[in-house]
């Protein structure tokens, strides 16, 4: 679409970066995270590491060097370390020239050896572009050193303990499938042909797989209010911290909701729109309703998923008398976090990671291992609960959604 919004013809370039990993400094207040002790002493890495869970997201803040040439008339897609352009003759040289000039001011070292000058072939991300004849391809270069790569495997006596690795990593054909389908939706975004993918070959490896790799997926034991109970005897509900843990787990179990719907991975990507607000639950004196705008099936906010949770005052598991707790310990505005704490005078989000540690804690102190246990034991029992109270599997599908 970029090259076609420019016309049959137009010149593209490309600029790379240097070892642009190493060109990103480390917030001071991290780099005790990236730190490693060595005969005795202690050594920190101040800028980022190859390899790290996070280092290709941060790495795409090269967005700003796009930004900016935007704002400078210049159109650029950028991808970790390669920022390629294109334009018309003879505006073209002028913006292959523009992109290096803003890398020289922003103080990015850039790979010279890497660039390529406007013309109508460019390879980019292993890519052929051709603006010519209006196609796209695999460099055949890079196809060859794939297939001797493959070639090279399955003749292959031993393996290095990385690839060991990641052939353990496929613990099911299932895996192996969910990669494949993906490089088929990517062989027919290229235009390419797909008809390996429906190949008998294929067909009886796969079946082969199924047979070598048999696999029965580890089932998390569910969580029942008898659990839930001794968790309670553990917390002190008048601290605002452990009745936010009481409520969530209790409304996880109760509701039969995924982990996405109540509590963010980290407290910056919380998401009023995905997870749960106060404005989400409505209170009335004999029950609460909960919302939820946004979950694994309702993406396109086509409808809401409204639950009801009836109050019952004399129980301990009372939802009503729970959340009213939290939110006379924990006030927050409307579109603020449902479960969270006030930290300096903030309202912070709970986050999944702080979920499950504390679930963890508390199944070490009643004596349960945690490894068999995980957030998504509250969904199941809940949905265990409801059967066994008479509750239809219609009914428990919707609530679970």
């Amino acid at each position: 679409m970029l090259i076609k919004s420019k016309g049959q013809g137009c010149k593209m370039f490309k600029r790379d970066l240097k070892r642009v990993y190493r060109q990103l400094v480390v917030d001071p207040g991290d780099i005790h995270l990236l730190g490693y002790k060595w005969r005795g002493h202690l050594y920190y890495d101040r800028v980022l590491t190859m390899g790290l869970r996070s280092a290709a997201y941060i790495c795409m803040r090269t967005n700003a060097i796009a930004f900016i040439c935007q704002n400078m008339g210049v159109d650029i897609l950028n991808y970790l370390d390669d920022l390629a352009g294109w334009d018309i003759p003879p505006s073209n040289d002028d913006a292959y020239a523009k992109l290096g000039f803003i890398l020289q001011k922003c103080g990015a070292e850039e790979s010279i050896e890497k660039a390529c000058p406007p013309s109508t072939k460019m390879i980019f991300i292993g890519i052929l572009f051709d603006s010519e004849n209006m196609t796209i391809s695999i460099d055949t270069q890079r196809l060859s050193e794939i297939l001797q790569l493959v070639s090279n495997w399955l003749c292959s006596t031993d393996c290095t303990k990385r690839e060991e690795f990641l052939s353990r990593s496929f613990r099911s054909a299932q895996s192996i499938l969910n990669y494949l389908n993906g490089m088929k939706v990517l062989f027919l975004l290229l235009g390419l042909h797909v008809d390996m993918f429906s190949s008998y070959e294929l067909k009886l490896t796969m079946k082969g797989l199924d047979r070598k790799l048999k696999h029965l997926p580890k089932q998390a034991f569910p969580i029942t209010f008898e659990i839930l109970g001794k968790f309670r005897e553990h917390l002190n509900l008048n601290t605002p911290l452990d009745a936010t843990y009481w409520c969530l787990f209790l409304f996880a179990l109760l509701l039969i909701s995924r982990k996405s719907n109540l509590v963010p991975l980290l407290t910056k990507k919380f998401d009023k729109n995905k997870q749960l607000c106060r404005g989400d639950v409505t209170v009335f004196p004999s029950l609460i309703i909960v919302a939820f705008k946004w979950t694994k099936t309702i993406q396109l906010g086509n409808r809401i998923l409204r639950i009801p949770l009836l109050a019952y005052p004399l129980s301990k598991f009372c939802p009503v008398n729970v959340y009213k707790r939290i939110c006379s310990l924990n006030p927050c505005t409307s579109d603020g976090a449902a479960f969270s704490c006030t930290k300096k005078g903030k309202c912070m989000p709970i986050t999944y990671n702080q979920c499950q540690n504390k679930l963890r804690e508390l199944l070490c102190i009643i004596g349960l291992n945690p490894k068999l246990f995980s957030s998504h034991s509250f969904r199941r029992g809940g949905a265990t609960l409801a059967s066994k109270a008479g509750v239809s599997p219609s009914s428990i599908q919707l609530m679970g959604d």
